[in-house]
């Protein structure tokens, strides 16, 4: 009876092991979820929680898709992106992004008219926004509280066109060192204003947080390259 060699099937298996996660790392689109901090002191009500933009990557651009989920009563009324262009620049195929396009929205799947989003926001400039230098290089909203993204879900994606020679990555970079910047304007938040503070609104603004989390996959692939590691090492020493 021939009798296998157990060091050349453990190699083997870690072999497969590597080729299986490079495969999987290979065909996983880039995809990231960015949160937002408050900007604005004029009410108590944080809604942080509740507001993310899904950041995906699709060919010859970037999709956004803004989600208002589960939380307190609310309504996400402007979307404003910074680009960190210069006062006389504007948007086109030496940007980062080119243009813009509201894709698709919660209604797509459900015949209500809801979500409603169209470009050029009311107000024009983020409230708030000017202390952080923040400038609108495109900007859109929903026309009615009522048909912006309540609570519960619902949603709305931009396509952001890539510029010439720029990339997912270049995208992901500038949200990571603060050149790409978001900011939202929220309305008819409820319970804002109980305290009966006559100054308080039912309003606030925020903007995405800088730091991004590293891909699922990537730690993936770390984990299963830091054990392939870790089982030569102990082979060698064997």
């Amino acid at each position: 009876m021939r009798h296998f060699n157990s060091k050349l099937l453990l190699r083997a298996f870690h072999a497969a092991i590597m080729f299986g996660v490079l495969l999987f790392v290979a065909n996983t689109s880039h995809a990231t979820t960015l949160t937002f901090e408050k900007i604005t002191a004029n009410n108590n009500i944080d809604l942080s929680g509740q507001l993310s933009v899904e950041m995906t990557e699709v060919t010859g651009g970037v999709e956004f898709k803004f989600i208002n989920n589960v939380g307190l009563d609310s309504s996400l009324t402007d979307i404003y992106f910074d680009l960190g262009l210069a006062g006389n620049e504007t948007i086109g195929s030496n940007t980062l992004f080119s243009g813009f396009d509201i894709i698709a929205d919660s209604d797509t799947l459900a015949v209500t008219t809801d979500v409603f989003f169209q470009p050029d926001a009311t107000p024009v400039v983020l409230p708030a926004g000017n202390p952080l230098n923040f400038t609108s290089d495109y900007d859109a909203d929903a026309p009615k509280p009522k048909q912006g993204l309540d609570q519960g879900g619902e949603w709305v994606t931009f396509l952001a066109t890539l510029g010439t020679g720029y990339s997912y990555d270049s995208a992901l970079n500038a949200i990571f060192d603060g050149s790409l910047r978001i900011g939202l304007h929220i309305q008819s938040i409820g319970d804002a204003c109980s305290n009966g503070d006559s100054a308080c609104s039912d309003s606030s603004s925020y903007t995405n947080v800088s730091t991004v989390p590293v891909p699922a996959a990537a730690w993936l692939f770390g984990t299963a390259l830091f054990g392939f590691l870790a089982a030569s090492r102990r082979k060698n020493k064997s």
